[in-house]
């Protein structure tokens, strides 16, 4: 009875008075480490100033060591005094110390009406940590990561807000009414909620009202996806200043004057990187996909230099191909070999700035004189090496075409056409993707749908095969 009047008088005095905003509120971050409980400080100090800073919210602070003293850390506990205390928005978690990685496992519980104390959001990444990582780098990287966690349930939160409706305007009880669609809801019997309504809003003002039959009480639901928007930017950007700092002129010069070369010497430099790096998937991935067209250029030099007449229509073709696998074709593999390396540095704050990267300019380049240069300068392997598959497969079979068929003017064009839209598209897409630095790896589901293969057995021993599909709400 003791402990119950004690729970009571806290949430007196821990919830505002007249707050119109939402409440959040922060529950228990474990740590089984003094280095996890340092880092976890970090986070939640972070989450509450973007919380503060975002000025959407109102906190209920201390909640951790209020609830503490009375042994109400379980989620259950938790979630029941998050109710009691008229909050919206309830983040637990944990800090798990692997010694070469933390593990960090936070969630974000809705304690109103749509989420009704259920997990919205999970957030679970394995963060590797290094000897050479000073205190500025641990403060960055769970900087990042609260700045990444707040964007994520900030996505997919909503509260109840009452509106009002005034000279085509709507109103909100809380704030002002961002642009969008709004459904209006009405609470029915039994604590059952029903559409009873929609609008869309403009600039504050209502361009398309279906909502017949107004009552009191009703509501709208609102979102933060424009605050988290915003939070991803200013996370991008500001981790890009940090690990890439900023190239002169003459370095990006030097570094596009050096593709050319960097092409030519590919099959010997860029397994010697990847060896150096210790970058084994890299290296398997170079040798099965690189070799083949080493082994065309090696026979089209190789054709040359055994035949001081005529060569033959594919020795001529294989020739030309080599060249084009000097000069140009290999360089987004040598591009592969030593960038993949700055871009795992840069993800997880090691060595400082990263050189050579980070340049729009020589990423353009790149998109435009290589195969898949853009994307391998960015760290996305798999599309890197599809359009180097794409790019250099269309280019032998234009050479190929022109050796053999010059005079098919209408199938040269043709493929010249599609060679051409693959470029563009090249470019396109690798200067719209971000570079891949962000730090840490999913341990654990990051969306609300997971679809993964299924194998199982009857009581028969027959197998079942298939898909599953799990809904996270």
């Amino acid at each position: 009875m003791k402990r119950i009047v004690c729970l009571a008088v806290i949430i007196l005095f821990a919830k505002p008075v007249m707050a119109a905003k939402p409440l959040f509120g922060i529950g228990e971050l474990s740590a089984n480490s003094p280095r996890a409980l340092q880092v976890s400080s970090i986070f939640e100090e972070r989450v509450s100033s973007l919380i503060r800073e975002i000025d959407k919210f109102s906190q209920i602070n201390m909640l951790e060591s209020g609830l503490s003293d009375f042994d109400c850390l379980e989620e259950k506990c938790v979630l029941r005094f998050a109710s009691a205390a008229e909050m919206q928005l309830l983040v637990l978690g944990s800090f798990d110390d692997r010694g070469d990685e933390i593990v960090l496992d936070v969630s974000a519980y809705g304690i109103d009406f749509p989420f009704n104390e259920r997990k919205f959001y999970n957030y679970k990444m394995a963060i590797p940590l290094s000897d050479t990582l000073g205190a500025a780098e641990y403060s960055y990287i769970f900087e990042e990561h609260a700045i990444r966690f707040t964007s994520g349930f900030l996505k997919r939160f909503s509260h109840i807000s009452l509106f009002k409706i005034n000279n085509s305007r709507l109103e909100l009880e809380d704030a002002a009414a961002p642009d969008g669609k709004y459904f209006i809801y009405r609470k029915g019997q039994g604590g059952l909620f029903s559409k009873a309504g929609e609008v869309n809003v403009s600039s504050g003002i209502i361009t398309s009202l279906d909502y017949s039959n107004p009552a009191e009480g009703d509501f709208v639901l609102v979102s933060y996806k424009e605050e988290a928007l915003f939070l991803d930017d200013f996370m991008y950007g500001r981790k890009r200043e940090i690990v890439f700092g900023h190239m002169s002129w003459d370095e990006k010069l030097y570094a596009a004057l050096a593709i050319v070369p960097g092409s030519a010497v590919m099959p010997v430099a860029a397994p010697f990187a990847y060896f150096a790096s210790s970058d084994w998937p890299g290296l398997m991935l170079w040798s099965l996909n690189a070799l083949p067209y080493i082994c065309l250029e090696v026979d089209g030099f190789a054709r040359r230099l055994n035949t001081k007449h005529d060569m033959s229509k594919t020795g001529r073709s294989n020739y030309r191909f080599a060249w084009y696998m000097l000069v140009s074709g290999g360089g987004s593999l040598f591009v592969d070999a030593f960038a993949n390396r700055y871009i795992e540095n840069a993800a997880n704050y090691i060595d400082g700035q990263q050189p050579y990267m980070g340049s729009d300019f020589l990423a353009g380049y790149l998109a435009l004189t290589t195969a898949g240069g853009c994307h391998f300068y960015k760290g996305y392997r798999f599309w890197g090496y599809l359009y180097f598959h794409s790019v250099n497969l269309l280019t032998y079979s234009l050479i190929r075409e022109y050796t053999f068929h010059k005079d098919r003017k209408e199938r040269l064009a043709f493929i010249g056409s599609v060679l051409g839209a693959v470029k563009l598209t090249e470019f396109i897409h690798g200067m719209l993707l971000p570079y891949r630095i962000k730090n840490g790896k999913p341990a654990g589901p990051q969306e609300n749908l997971t679809i993964a293969p299924l194998v199982s057995l009857n009581e028969d021993s027959s197998v079942i095969a298939g898909l599953q599909f799990v809904l996270r709400f």
